[in-house]
């Protein structure tokens, strides 16, 4: 192979040409993350059932999951637990197994248990077991003035748009509690009416629901028949009938006065002692910590123009300093290590040796950049760390292979020849 590249130099310094540029799109596009992914081959699988024992849940929920479950192959362990109300089943894949088809078996195999569960058994949740879990950064919004109601509609907008980002995989809100409508009864005006509580909750039980009303077959075609039962604005709220009669109709906001309200709060956020309202974003996966953080930011920017002053945004868990830091620290040791080493290469070996050994350095890291990013690997501490530690033993066979030739040629040898004799060697 040496001898091959060497009898045909325009081919090879093309060829060298190539896989430079190359390096350099691969360096440009890899994703750079903060950590490795760590895939784990397990899914999760749980269902609900309310007032059931564990022995009934087991009977009930588990046996039907676990009988559909060992029909997959590449399953190496299958766990099962039974509580009160609750099942669930922890299925481990051999390494092999692609994660995505591993998760593709299990739903298959779920929705064929889920005819063997109970009519009001909760439906499964299947998920992956996954660390990258974890939100890539989290955007903070509180103000000292503003109503909850105008930072839930802010963080709302934000959320949409945040969204819209092909990078992003997720964003969930955090500390904000759901808008509901509230009505108090006015007892006065339910005596007037003689209407009791039965027929208010009966009334509204009845209602908001999703209705299906069946097809209609006629000469012409079949025909869905769509009948309106859920509640799209308030207005319908505050015209829901609660009794009706030949000559009226009673309706809630007759008897009640109907407000906009919050439900109970079930999470807190505080931000540097401040009530408000945060962001959990998540990108996707194999995509650019730094440019998805950008992109979140111009985002953040763009709404943070347009509300008042008083309206803080803080991010939280921002590792893009972390990781320009570590980028630029690699780029910055790899700069010295060239400098380092054609300083001394040069004052033992000469010129010619030192610049032979000073361009492999840069060289083949581009070209070990482009094969990682070819692979579907991301630029995380473990690739830099690993570089780091191939760069001395790149700068040790580059000089072996130098002073080697070196010692050839003034052995009566010719340069190309020398430097043949040397690699094959090395």
């Amino acid at each position: 192979m040496i001898e091959f590249l060497v009898d045909r130099k325009r081919t090879a310094i093309a060829l060298l040409i190539v896989l430079i540029f190359a390096g350099i799109f691969g360096r440009v596009n890899i994703p750079i993350e903060n950590e490795p992914e760590i895939v784990v081959p397990v899914v999760y699988v749980g269902v609900g059932l309310t007032g059931i024992s564990p022995q009934d849940s087991e009977r009930l929920l588990l046996k039907p999951i676990e009988e559909e479950i060992r029909a997959i192959e590449g399953i190496d362990k299958l766990q099962g637990f039974a509580f009160e109300n609750y099942a669930a089943a922890v299925i481990q894949f051999e390494a092999a197994e692609t994660m995505k088809k591993s998760l593709d078996k299990v739903r298959d195999a779920i929705n064929d248990a889920k005819v063997k569960f109970p009519d009001d058994a909760k439906e499964p949740v299947v998920s992956e077991v996954s660390f990258e879990d974890q939100p890539t950064v989290i955007v903070s919004i509180d103000s000292p003035t503003a109503s909850e109601r105008y930072l839930l509609n802010l963080a709302q907008e934000i959320k949409k748009e945040i969204e819209l980002i092909p990078s992003i995989f997720e964003a969930e809100l955090l500390g904000a509690r759901e808008e509901q409508l509230e009505a108090t009864l006015n007892r006065s005006q339910m005596e007037n009416y003689n209407i009791s509580f039965a027929e208010i909750i009966t009334s509204v039980s009845n209602n908001n629901q999703v209705v299906t009303a069946g097809e209609i077959q006629t000469g012409q075609g079949q025909f869905a028949v769509n009948v309106p039962g859920l509640f799209e604005t308030a207005r319908d709220v505050y015209e829901l009938p609660i009794r009706s009669t030949n000559n009226s109709t009673v309706n809630l906001a007759d008897i009640s006065t109907i407000k906009r309200n919050f439900k109970d709060r079930e999470s807190y956020t505080k931000v540097n002692g401040e009530p408000g309202i945060s962001l959990l974003i998540k990108k996707g996966r194999g995509r650019n910590v730094i440019d998805t953080i950008n992109e979140v930011d111009e985002v953040v920017q763009s709404f943070k123009s347009k509300v008042p002053s008083d309206v803080n945004f803080t991010y939280v868990m921002d590792s893009r300093e972390i990781m320009e830091d570590n980028v630029n620290s690699l780029q910055g040791n790899i700069l010295l290590a060239t400098i380092f080493v054609i300083i001394v290469t040069m004052l033992a070996l000469g010129i010619r040796s030192s610049l032979i050994v000073g361009s492999g350095i840069p060289v083949s890291i581009l070209i070990a950049l482009f094969v990682l990013y070819v692979l579907g690997y991301d630029y995380n501490f473990m690739v830099i760390f690993g570089i780091l530690v191939a760069l001395g033993m790149l700068i040790d066979g580059s000089l072996v292979v130098v002073e080697l030739a070196d010692r050839k040629m003034l052995e009566g040898f010719d340069r190309q020849k020398a430097y043949i004799y040397s690699a094959k060697r090395m």
